[in-house]
């Protein structure tokens, strides 16, 4: 069954969100469903890269100094300065483990307002991503990612997830600003941008509020 069953307006549209973007570490984007019919445009785009991703237990992360820890991974990365002040004000992160083509990203994400979201997110060696997801039996999703370069300049991931979730595609759009417009392309469905319930982290723990087929 095609996801996004009612019709968008493909033209250039402001978005305004609740978090101030002037603050540093915060992601802004939109997302939506994709659209099953017409092909796969996307695929024809920028490449793409194969992930693996992980929803680790935030008990499970601890603080020296500045230096990261997880379970029996011990000071994988220093924060300093913004970072670690961003990371020592709020207290809801969602932690994950994301493994793309050879190499490990860990990622802390804030609560997201609409489209908005404090994020800080490094790349760390490969090993001790193996090793963070060795700790463990955690929450996670595999899909392929593709990026697609729209007209406006724009780089849409698309992602097609596998395994329980295989059939749902959704794309997402990063923004430089608040208020950045953006062309839409004629294969996006419905918009799903600060609904939770279709959130990477909700589906690694419960999946997707409705079938897939």
């Amino acid at each position: 069954m095609p996801w996004g069953l009612t019709t968008i307006n493909h033209h250039h549209i402001g978005w305004v969100m609740g978090l101030d973007d002037s603050m540093e570490h915060v992601e802004i984007e939109r997302r939506f469903f994709v659209d099953g019919d017409g092909g796969s445009p996307w695929r024809k785009g920028e490449g793409s890269s194969e992930i693996s991703q992980f929803y680790l237990s935030v008990d499970g992360v601890a603080e020296d100094d500045g230096w990261l820890s997880y379970m029996g991974v011990h000071r994988f990365h220093k924060m300093e300065g913004s970072e670690l002040e961003l990371f020592r004000s709020l207290a809801d992160w969602i932690a994950r483990l994301r493994l793309v083509d050879d190499c490990a990203v860990f990622t802390f994400k804030g609560r997201r307002t609409e489209a908005s979201a404090h994020e800080l997110e490094w790349e760390v060696p490969l090993t001790v991503g193996e090793a963070i997801v060795a700790s463990g039996t955690y929450p996670s999703v595999t899909k392929r990612r593709y990026r697609w370069l729209g007209m406006d300049g724009l780089l849409w991931e698309v992602d097609e997830f596998e395994g329980s979730l295989e059939g749902l595609v959704l794309a997402e759009v990063e923004l430089p600003d608040e208020n950045h417009p953006v062309d839409l392309p004629s294969w996006l469905g419905i918009e799903i941008t600060g609904d939770r319930a279709w959130s990477n982290a909700q589906l690694a723990h419960v999946g997707p509020p409705l079938k897939l087929s």
